[in-house]
C-alpha cells in the first residue's frame, strides 16, 4: 500500500490546476472587498462566487495549450475555434473595460437601465486574460500545423470575421464623425461588440463538435476545458440571478445580456463535449488515451517513473 505522504503527492500532482482555480478563488473572494451594493454576508457570497467562476474560466483556457504542448500537434483540434476566440474576447475586453472605468458610459447605462452596470473587475481581468491565453492557443496552430491559421479557416468563419470587421470599423467611423449622440452612441457601440462576442461564443464550438463528431473522436480536444468553463458558466449565471434576487433588480441580466448569454451557451455545448468525450467516444472503445489525459507516446511510462520516485522519496 502506497504511504499517505505519496498518495497526497501524486494527487496535487494531477489536480493542480483545480486546487489552483479554488485557491485563487477562495483567497480573492474572501481577500478582496466585497460588492457594496448587496447586504451582508450575501455581498461576500456574491463576491466568492464571482471569483471562483474567474478562476474557472481562466482556468479553462490552459488545459488545451498544455495539450497541444504536450502532443506537439494541433490535429483534431478546430481553426475555426481558435482563430475565432481571440476575436470574441478582444470584443468582450474591450466592453468591460469601459463599462468599468469609462465615467461618461457609466452614466449613460445609468440614464438608460436607471441602475449601476452589471460588471465587475474578474470580469474584465478574465476577458484580458482569455484574449491572450486563446491568441497563444491560436499561435501553436500556425506553430504546429506550419501554416497560416487563416488559411485552415473554414469559408463561413471568414465571412463572419470579415463582416464583423467592417460593421465595427463603420460603427465606429460614424461616432467619430458625429452622426450620433456621444455617451449613448458608444454605450450602444460597446453592446454591438458584446453582441460580435455572443455570436462567436454561439458559434464558434459548433466547428470542433463537428469535427468530433466526424472523426469519432474528441482527442484532438482538451476535455479539461468543457469541465472549467462547465463550472464557471454555472457560477457565473448563479451569481447574476442572486444579485438579482438580492437588489430586487433584474437589469443585472437584461442589462448585460451577454454575460448571461456566455453562461447559458457554455453550459449547453459543454455538456455536449462531456457526452462526446465520455459516452459517445470513450478512449476504451477507440484504443486511444483520453485527450483530457493529455495522450502522448511515454507519457505512461514517464507517469510510473514519477510514482517511483515519489514513493522511494517518501
Amino acid at each position: 500500500m502506497e504511504p499517505v505522504s505519496s498518495r497526497a503527492l501524486l494527487f496535487v500532482r494531477d489536480h493542480i490546476l483545480m486546487i489552483a482555480t479554488v485557491v485563487i478563488g477562495l483567497s480573492l473572494g474572501f481577500g478582496l472587498p466585497a460588492e457594496g451594493d448587496l447586504p451582508t454576508p450575501w455581498n461576500r457570497i456574491s463576491s466568492v462566487m464571482g471569483w471562483i467562476y474567474f478562476a474557472a474560466w481562466s482556468a479553462s483556457f490552459y488545459p488545451q495549450v498544455f495539450h497541444n504542448f504536450r502532443r506537439k500537434t494541433v490535429e483534431g483540434f478546430s481553426f475555426d475555434f481558435a482563430i475565432l476566440n481571440p476575436v470574441g474576447f478582444l470584443a468582450y475586453t474591450t466592453f468591460n473595460a469601459a463599462m468599468l472605468y469609462s465615467g461618461s458610459i457609466r452614466q449613460a447605462y445609468r440614464d438608460h437601465y436607471h441602475s449601476r452596470p452589471a460588471v465587475h473587475a474578474n470580469d474584465l481581468i478574465f476577458a484580458a486574460h482569455a484574449f491572450i491565453l486563446s491568441s497563444i492557443t491560436l499561435t501553436q496552430c500556425g506553430f504546429y500545423s506550419k501554416c497560416n491559421p487563416w488559411t485552415r479557416a473554414s469559408q463561413p468563419c471568414r465571412i463572419f470575421l470579415w463582416a464583423a470587421a467592417i460593421s465595427t470599423a463603420a460603427f465606429t467611423l460614424g461616432i467619430l464623425a458625429g452622426m450620433w449622440q456621444s455617451a449613448l452612441s458608444w454605450l450602444t457601440f460597446l453592446y454591438f461588440l458584446s453582441y460580435i462576442k455572443l455570436a462567436i461564443t454561439l458559434a464558434k464550438y459548433a466547428p470542433q463538435v463537428a469535427l468530433n463528431y466526424r472523426h469519432k473522436s474528441t482527442q484532438g480536444f482538451s476535455i479539461g476545458t468543457a469541465l472549467y468553463d462547465f463550472t464557471g458558466g454555472l457560477l457565473s449565471i448563479a451569481q447574476q440571478i442572486l444579485d438579482g434576487i438580492l437588489m430586487q433588480d433584474f437589469s443585472a441580466i437584461t442589462g448585460s445580456p451577454v454575460k448571461f448569454g456566455l453562461g447559458m451557451i457554455s453550459l449547453v455545448y459543454d455538456v455536449i463535449f462531456m457526452v462526446q468525450h465520455y459516452l459517445l467516444y470513450p478512449s476504451h472503445k477507440s484504443g486511444e488515451q483520453p485527450p483530457g489525459d493529455n495522450a502522448q507516446p511515454g507519457r505512461d511510462a514517464r507517469a510510473a517513473e514519477d510514482r517511483e520516485r515519489l514513493l522511494a522519496q517518501a
